[in-house]
Parts: C-alpha cells; sequence; structure tokens
C-alpha cells in the first residue's frame, strides 16, 4: 500500500502489484514471512479492516489469511464434552473468528460401537453453552467413499499397506523404530486385506 501511494496513477508496477495481492500464494507467503519475522499481519487490500489484536496469550496463525482460513473440532461422538475439548473448541473457534474465516465441528463417526446420537445432540449443546457456534457440522462417514478412494490409490501405488499387529505389539514396534512385518507388502497383498476388511469378514 505504501509504495502503490507513491507510483503514477495507471502505471503497470502499481496494476501488477495490485494483481499480485490478490494471489493466494503471495498472500499466504506474506503472512508467513511476517509470522517468521514476528511482526504485525500484513493487510493486503486497501481500507481493508484490520484484524483484532490477539488476545493475551495467543500467537499468530502461521500461514492465515483473513477470509480463507477454516478451522476444524473433531470429536469422536462416544462421550460428553471434557475440559480437554472445550480446550480444543474454543481456540479453533478464536481463530476462526479472528481471521474471519469459518469453523467446522467434524464427528469423527468411525467407531459405532461406542456412539451414540445422544452423544452427538450433547456435545453441539456445549458447544453453544461456552459460545462456540460451528458455520459447518460434518461427519467422517460423509466422505467414506472419498477415503475409500484415496486408500485404494494409495494401495495401488504402494504408498499404503494393510496391518493387523496387535495394539500393544504396534507401540512396541513404533517406540523401537521397527518397521512392522506388513510393511513391504505387495500392492497386489495389501489390496486383498483391504477387499476383506471393507466387505466385514
Amino acid at each position: 500500500n505504501e509504495i502503490t501511494r507513491i507510483l503514477p496513477t495507471g502505471c503497470p508496477t502499481a496494476r501488477w502489484m495490485e494483481m499480485m495481492s490478490q494471489s493466494p500464494a503471495v498472500r499466504e507467503a506474506t503472512q508467513l514471512a511476517i509470522g517468521v519475522a514476528k511482526n504485525a499481519e500484513a493487510t493486503l487490500e486497501e481500507g481493508a479492516n484490520p484484524l483484532d489484536p490477539l488476545a493475551a496469550g495467543m500467537a499468530y496463525l502461521e500461514g492465515a489469511t483473513p477470509g480463507s482460513t477454516t478451522t476444524r473440532f473433531p470429536p469422536e461422538p462416544s462421550g460428553y464434552l471434557h475440559v480437554g475439548h472445550a480446550k480444543a473448541s474454543l481456540l479453533n473457534d478464536y481463530y476462526a473468528r479472528r481471521y474471519k474465516g469459518r469453523l467446522v465441528v467434524r464427528f469423527d463417526d468411525t467407531n459405532p460401537s461406542k456412539e451414540k446420537d445422544e452423544y452427538q445432540t450433547s456435545i453441539i449443546e456445549d458447544l453453544g453453552k461456552i459460545g462456540v457456534k460451528p458455520d459447518v457440522v460434518t461427519f467422517t462417514s460423509d466422505y467414506f467413499e472419498t477415503i475409500k478412494q484415496y486408500a485404494l490409490w494409495m494401495i495401488n501405488n504402494g504408498l499404503a499397506y494393510m496391518d493387523d499387529t496387535p495394539q500393544e505389539q504396534m507401540q512396541k514396534e513404533r517406540m523401537d523404530r521397527q518397521n512392522s512385518k506388513h510393511r513391504d507388502q505387495s500392492p497386489s497383498e495389501a489390496m486383498e486385506y483391504f477387499k476383506l476388511m471393507c466387505s466385514g469378514k
């Protein structure tokens, strides 16, 4: 903005700077650079409303650009909200509002043996009681087909494998930085296991 004020009207440089200031990549890079320098945030539009000052104890959200920031709160509807949930939802709501973006509550409904509609209703009601109003409510199950297609693509390209290692053993292997015995599975073998899992057998 400072530079465009001193340039002559209709100057190609001014038009170029205006065009570049609208580029999402330039906007994000500007925010990242300012975050690294620990300065205030960039305002790329002439006359844009400045962002509210940061609340005490809060940090700039690296790479956030006003109007295009989306945060999410992904509870599993298998119980009531607790203090940790409240903290996470309040932080995500704060940043969504500060950056004039949106908050998505995405219910992680992937474990039907533990989930109940009662918990889902309670979570939305309790969020309202602490002042958190999601802009969008979604469910992981809404995206199962998309997730499945990504999984198939990854398996076919040797980027994923199927692993039925018991949880305790898997944790130990991770702590010991040891590969699972399934790590070198061929894509065709992984695909067979994936199809078996999807069949419910």
